[in-house]
């Protein structure tokens, strides 16, 4: 049984985010191929309540420094492999104990010190690169978008970049999400890379969770939802203020558009910067915050609405929320962008593109009325292709192969 390690730079024990459930799906995978495998994060309790003990929580100036700059958190999370003595002998136990003949990285970021501290042991196992994004593109269009110090933003897309390229080079198996991101690797100097694209789990709906959703917006005199759910992540709320905004004129009195996930903090922190904004103070007139839900909720929350919002404008990858959107079934309301990866799927009944901001606000309005259309067999089977079980097929044959 080949013994494989897998390391991220945040746990998996209760995936919420899109990354954590793609490595779930992973870790998972592996263990159903027969392999030993064993996952470890290394990643700050600032952002994740829920790991395991196996975790490794950063912790004195390594935690200091991401409260000071939390959007480079990975970044510092990925050098205290190497540099911070507490993280570096957690590490070095579980390599020499366990003995991994494959460690695969999830997005570059663990590398920044698990190179290092790999030569300093001699230990020489083979490298699987899992590739979410371009990150030092994508960490570039974050920090340039917070307006962070040109000279902050070019060292860490530096580093980044430079750890991007090493990994794709030293792995065995480079796997990506969209064959975009395929050709950077490439450029980066991948052999070849292996199509992997983001996906999801089958979508199990409890009717008394649909149901208590049901009775809450009833309470609220709301009959029908637009339904965005994200992350923290800054290009979210950046998508919908550019192709929604935060004047919800439009919307209906008897219709809300909600949020759910963290994203729900962000915006409220967001529009808590500009009291003089018209549009931050009339926002929350028809928009709702969910916030954070259980899966179980969650997965209600999708059954009730009537559409799921992807206004994505940015970031690279794929969108693991759009495989969410294909998967649940419903109307969805996104830009070309957001299917990045999984352009195929935009031929579905039920998808609606709508690419500058006038468009997609009549969408939403026009997409309340129309009435959900019901998949045919081929079609039925297209949009099964988003889940983890078809997405990382191609991915475990190559693994397989080097093994």
């Amino acid at each position: 049984m080949k013994r494989v390690l897998i390391v991220a730079t945040y746990p998996i024990k209760n995936p919420q985010h899109g990354g954590q459930k793609r490595v779930d799906a992973i870790v998972r995978r592996y263990k159903s191929e027969g392999f030993d495998a064993r996952f470890v994060a290394v990643f700050s309790d600032l952002f994740y309540d829920d790991y395991s003990k196996s975790d490794i929580v950063v912790k004195g100036l390594t935690r200091e420094r991401i409260m000071s700059s939390p959007f480079t958190g990975d970044v510092e999370c990925g050098r205290a492999i190497f540099k911070d003595a507490y993280v570096k002998r957690r590490m070095t136990e579980l390599l020499t104990s366990f003995k991994p003949e494959i460690i695969q990285i999830e997005q570059v970021f663990p590398y920044i010190g698990l190179k290092p501290l790999l030569n300093e042991l001699q230990h020489k196992p083979t490298i699987i690169s899992s590739s979410h994004n371009i990150e030092y593109k994508m960490k570039q269009e974050m920090l340039e978008g917070l307006e962070a110090d040109e000279s902050f933003i070019d060292n860490t897309v530096k580093v980044i970049r430079d750890t991007e390229t090493q990994v794709t080079q030293d792995a065995k198996v480079v796997a990506a999400v969209s064959q975009t991101d395929i050709k950077e690797l490439i450029d980066l100097g991948a052999e070849s890379v292996v199509l992997a694209p983001n996906g999801i789990d089958e979508i199990k709906f409890d009717k008394e969770e649909v149901d208590l959703w049901r009775k809450k917006f009833g309470q609220m005199d709301v009959d029908k939802i637009a339904l965005f759910v994200g992350s923290a992540h800054p290009p979210n709320w950046f998508g919908f203020e550019q192709m929604v905004g935060k004047g919800l004129g439009f919307i209906p009195r008897n219709e809300r558009i909600v949020f759910a996930g963290s994203i729900s903090e962000y915006i409220k922190n967001e529009l808590d910067k500009q009291k003089l904004d018209p549009g931050a103070v009339t926002f929350w007139q028809r928009a709702c915050a969910a916030g954070r839900l259980s899966q179980d909720r969650l997965s209600g929350l999708i059954n009730f609405a009537d559409i799921l919002l992807l206004p994505i404008t940015e970031g690279g990858g794929s969108n693991l929320k759009t495989a969410e959107a294909v998967i649940s079934g419903k109307k969805v309301v996104a830009t070309e962008y957001a299917f990045r990866g999984f352009e195929e799927l935009k031929k579905l009944p039920n998808i609606y593109i709508a690419n500058d901001p006038e468009s997609f606000r009549e969408k939403i309005s026009e997409v309340m009325s129309i009435n959900l259309i019901a998949l045919k067999g081929e079609e039925s089977g297209l949009a099964k292709t988003v889940l983890w079980q078809n997405c990382l097929n191609k991915m475990f044959q190559r693994i397989m192969a080097v093994a």
